[in-house]
C-alpha cells in the first residue's frame, strides 16, 4: 500500500472514527441535557414547593405579628383607661378628702391611727400650716410641701415616722384599686363580695374611695379604650396617596374590598354598578356600621348625646335628595350617596327618593320621627309650608330658598347637638368648641357661595346659622360686603394657626387664578379635621373622645368618596389631591 493510499485509509478511519465520537457526544450530550432538565424541573418544583412554605410561615408569622401588635395596642389602651381611671380617682379623692365639712376629722383620725401604730402619744405631728389649727394639742412639724394633706407621725427620738398622708393612703390601696377598675371597665364584675370584703377595717375613707369607682369620668374608660384603638384603623396618609396613584376605580374597589376593614362591605352588592357606585356604597356602609359599633360602646348617659351629633347624617341624607333633584340625578345614582348612620333609615330614605311630588315627599319627611321634629321645630316654623314645598318640588327654582332651606336643616341639627351637651359633662368646652368652629365654617362658606351666585345681604342673613364664634355684626359685614372679593379676607378670621392662616391665603391665590370655590371648602374642612383630631387627643374620659373619632371617620368616608369621584370625571390627581383632607 502506497504513502498516499495509507494516507487516504487512515482518513476514512478517522471519519469513521470521528462519527463514532461525534454521534456518542451527541447521545452524551443529550442524555445530559435529559438529566439536566429533571434535576432543573426537580429544582424548580422543590424550589416552588419551598417558596410555598416560606410563604405560608411568612404570612403565618405576618399574621402572628399583626396579632399581636393589635393585642398591644387594645393593652396599651385599656392600661391608659385604667391610669387615667386612677388619675381621676386620686383628684376626686383628694379634693373630697380636703373639702372643708370633712377634712378635720379625717385628719384626726389619720392622726390618732398614727399614734396607735407609733406605739406612743409622745411624738411630732407634721402637718400642713393651713391645718395646724385643726391639730391642736400635738407637738406640730411642717409637713413636706410634695404632700396635699393628712400627716406623718414621728416618735420623739425621730427615729421612727408613721405616714397617714393622703398620698400615701391612697398609695397603700393603688393596686387592689386598679385591679377593681380593671374589673369594672373591661370584665363588667360587680364591687361586691370578696372585692367589698377585702376593704373592710380600711376606715371611712376606704369606702370613700370604693365608691369613687362609679365616679362619672370612669364609665368612659372602656370606650375611650376602644376608640383610641379603633383610631389606629383610620386611613394613614400614605394609604389615601396609594388610592390616588391607582389608575381605576376597580383597582381602587379591589384594594379596599381585599387589603382593607372594608371587606366585608362589599359583600351583597347590586348587580348592575359602577366601580365608582360600589365604593360609595361600600364606605357608607362602613361608617353606619362605625356608628352602631360607636353607639353600642357609649356610656347610657352619653348615648342621646352621640345620637343628636349622628343627627348630622340624617341633614346629610335629605340634602342630597334636595341637591339630586337639583342636579336631575337619577335615583340609583342618588341612593348610593345616602349615609344612613341617624335616625332615617333606607326604607325611610327610599321613600322620600320615591315620592312622585313634593306633597308626597313632604308628608314622607313628617312622617318619620326625625322630619316631625324638624318641621315642628323654631328653626323651620318661620318658613311658609308653601315655601318649603316649592323648594322639594322644584330645589333648581330658587338658589336662595334652597340655601334658606338647607340653613334651617342646618340650624336644627347645631341646635339639637348644642342642647345635648350637658354643661357639667367633661370636655363639654371642648366639644361646643368643635361645633361653633363647624357652625362658622358652614356659614363662611354659605356666604361666599351666595355672594358670588348675586344673593343680597337679607337673603344671606337668612341664610347663616345661629350658635358659631362669628358675631353677628362680622356675619352682617361678611353678608353687607360688595363682592367675593371683600367677603374673603372677613371669613379669613376663622383662621387662628398660622399654619391655617397660609393655607388660606393659599386658597385665596388659586380662587383667584380658577375661580372655583372648593379651595376654601377645603381648608376650611381641613382646620375642622385638625380640631377634630386634637378633641380626640385631648379628651379623656368623655364623650368627646368619641366625637372626635366620629369627625375623623367621617372625613376618611369623604376621602375615599373624592379619589372615586375625581377619577370617575377623569380629573388628574394633583386636582384630586387638592380637595382632600389628611391630618395626623
Amino acid at each position: 500500500m502506497g504513502f498516499e493510499e495509507l494516507i487516504s485509509e487512515l482518513h476514512k478511519q478517522s471519519e469513521a472514527e470521528g462519527k463514532k465520537i461525534i454521534s456518542a457526544a451527541e447521545k452524551g450530550a443529550e442524555k445530559i441535557q435529559e438529566q439536566s432538565r429533571e434535576k432543573t424541573e426537580e429544582s424548580l418544583r422543590a424550589a416552588k414547593k419551598e417558596a410555598a412554605a416560606y410563604v405560608k410561615q411568612e404570612s403565618s408569622e405576618r399574621i402572628t405579628s399583626a396579632r399581636l401588635s393589635a393585642k398591644k395596642l387594645v393593652d396599651e389602651a385599656r392600661d391608659e383607661a385604667v391610669e387615667a381611671s386612677l388619675r381621676q380617682v386620686w383628684q376626686k379623692f383628694r379634693s373630697d378628702s380636703l373639702g372643708k365639712g370633712t377634712y378635720g376629722d379625717l385628719l384626726n383620725r389619720l392622726i390618732k391611727e398614727g399614734m396607735r401604730e407609733l406605739g406612743s402619744t409622745d411624738a411630732t405631728v407634721y402637718v400642713r400650716d393651713e391645718d395646724r389649727s385643726l391639730a391642736s394639742g400635738f407637738r406640730l412639724g411642717k409637713l413636706p410641701a410634695e404632700y396635699s394633706g393628712g400627716a406623718i407621725i414621728e416618735s420623739s427620738n425621730g427615729k421612727i415616722r408613721v405616714n397617714k398622708t393622703l398620698e400615701e393612703t391612697f398609695a397603700q390601696k393603688k393596686g387592689a384599686l386598679r385591679k377593681q377598675i380593671y374589673d369594672k371597665l373591661f370584665r363588667g364584675e360587680k364591687m361586691k363580695g370578696k372585692k367589698a370584703k377585702s376593704a373592710k377595717g380600711y376606715g371611712g375613707y376606704a369606702g370613700k374611695l370604693r365608691s369613687l369607682l362609679t365616679f362619672k369620668p370612669l364609665v368612659y374608660g372602656y370606650s375611650n379604650a376602644r376608640v383610641r384603638a379603633m383610631r389606629t384603623s383610620l386611613f394613614s396618609r400614605r394609604q389615601a396617596e396609594d388610592l390616588l396613584r391607582m389608575n381605576t376605580n376597580a383597582a381602587v374597589a379591589e384594594y379596599l374590598s381585599s387589603r382593607t376593614g372594608y371587606r366585608e362591605d362589599f359583600a351583597n352588592m347590586p348587580m348592575k354598578i359602577t366601580d365608582e357606585e360600589r365604593v360609595e356604597l361600600a364606605v357608607s356602609r362602613n361608617f353606619s356600621r362605625t356608628a352602631q359599633k360607636l353607639l353600642q360602646i357609649t356610656p347610657e348617659q352619653s348615648r342621646n348625646t352621640l345620637f343628636a351629633f349622628l343627627g348630622r347624617y340624617d341633614i346629610h341624607n335629605l340634602k342630597t335628595i334636595l341637591l339630586a333633584k337639583k342636579l336631575g340625578k337619577s335615583k340609583e345614582e342618588t341612593s348610593h350617596l345616602f349615609v344612613p348612620a341617624g335616625n332615617l333609615g333606607l326604607p325611610e330614605l327610599q321613600g322620600m327618593l320615591n315620592a312622585k311630588s313634593s306633597d308626597e315627599l313632604y308628608e314622607a319627611v313628617r312622617a318619620s320621627g326625625f322630619g316631625s321634629e324638624f318641621l315642628s321645630s323654631a328653626s323651620i316654623r318661620h318658613l311658609p309650608r308653601a315655601q318649603i314645598k316649592a323648594v322639594l318640588q322644584n330645589p333648581d327654582s330658587d338658589l336662595a330658598r334652597l340655601e334658606i332651606l338647607i340653613s334651617a336643616l342646618d340650624s336644627y341639627y347645631y341646635e339639637a347637638a348644642s342642647s345635648s351637651v350637658q354643661p357639667g359633662e367633661r370636655d363639654a368646652a371642648i366639644i361646643m368648641n368643635l361645633l361653633r368652629s363647624e357652625t362658622d365654617a358652614k356659614n363662611a362658606i354659605t356666604a361666599m357661595r351666595l355672594k358670588r351666585a348675586g344673593a343680597d345681604r337679607k337673603t344671606i342673613m337668612a341664610s347663616m346659622v345661629d350658635g358659631g364664634n362669628f358675631t353677628k355684626i362680622q356675619l352682617e359685614k361678611m353678608a353687607g360686603s360688595k363682592s367675593l372679593e371683600e367677603l374673603v379676607p372677613l371669613a379669613s378670621s376663622f383662621f387662628i394657626s398660622e399654619t391655617g392662616k397660609a393655607e388660606f391665603a393659599a386658597a385665596e391665590q388659586k380662587y383667584k387664578s380658577d375661580g372655583k370655590l372648593s379651595h376654601f371648602e377645603v381648608v376650611f374642612e381641613i382646620s375642622l379635621a385638625r380640631r377634630s383630631l386634637r378633641t380626640l387627643r385631648r379628651s379623656m374620659m368623655s364623650i368627646g373622645a368619641i366625637v372626635g373619632f366620629l369627625f375623623l371617620k367621617e372625613e376618611e368616608m369623604n376621602n375615599i368618596r373624592k379619589i372615586v369621584r375625581g377619577k370617575a370625571l377623569g380629573l388628574p390627581n394633583e386636582r384630586i389631591a387638592e380637595m382632600l383632607v389628611l391630618v395626623g
